[in-house]
């Protein structure tokens, strides 16, 4: 009975000490390159392609995406740094102009509607002011920033979103990590939306 548990117990071990150590090396990697993200590779979803360092892994739980099913999740798990991309269809801004009442671009309601699903999700939060993405991205949207946090964690989070129109889909892009040290990737947010090609 003891040889069973045993041979059980070895394989977890080795999963459970061998994962942690390899993703040690993407905080200096980070400061080596002056606190942005290395290692830049072009990458797709749905049909358009952006530019994200290649620390950014897969990412197995979606409890961070308010549309998980078919959403672009990566993360960087030793730094706490999530990226991912959410895609709304004409079919779901139809849904919430529905719900919401009509009078406003589809736009409008897919980023108002999607910043206010995300600060339901907070019990603290402070939320920027909206802005229109910069002209030199190319397309159509908005960016803003929550800090906040829940019951599920005692430490405060950035959650930077941009809502891109392309092609009459809304792609929400968010890039979330601890507040402590998210400021100082908002230049590589802006860096992957101007990246961002059809």
């Amino acid at each position: 009975m003891k040889t069973w548990r045993l041979l059980l117990f070895t394989p977890l071990v080795f999963l459970m000490t061998a994962c942690p150590t390899s993703n040690r090396q993407s905080l200096p990697s980070v400061f080596a390159n002056k606190m942005d993200f290395p290692d830049l590779e072009k990458r797709n979803h749905k049909g358009i392609n952006f530019q994200l360092s290649a620390l950014f892994k897969d990412a197995y739980d979606d409890y961070f995406l308010l549309k998980p099913d078919g959403a672009y999740n990566k993360e960087i798990m030793d730094m706490n740094v999530r990226f991912c991309i959410e895609t709304f269809t004409d079919l779901d801004v139809a849904a919430m102009e529905f719900i919401e009442g009509q009078g406003k671009k589809p736009l409008d309601l897919a980023h108002e509607n999607y910043i206010n699903r995300r600060l339901k999700s907070l019990e603290e939060r402070l939320l920027s002011t909206r802005k229109p993405l910069p002209k030199k991205i190319g397309f159509n949207g908005y960016i803003q920033v929550i800090e906040g946090g829940s019951s599920l964690d005692d430490k405060l989070s950035t959650y930077m979103i941009a809502t891109v129109e392309i092609d009459k889909q809304f792609h929400v892009f968010q890039l979330i990590g601890p507040k402590d040290h998210m400021g100082y990737f908002y230049d590589d947010f802006n860096a992957i939306l101007q990246s961002i090609e059809k």
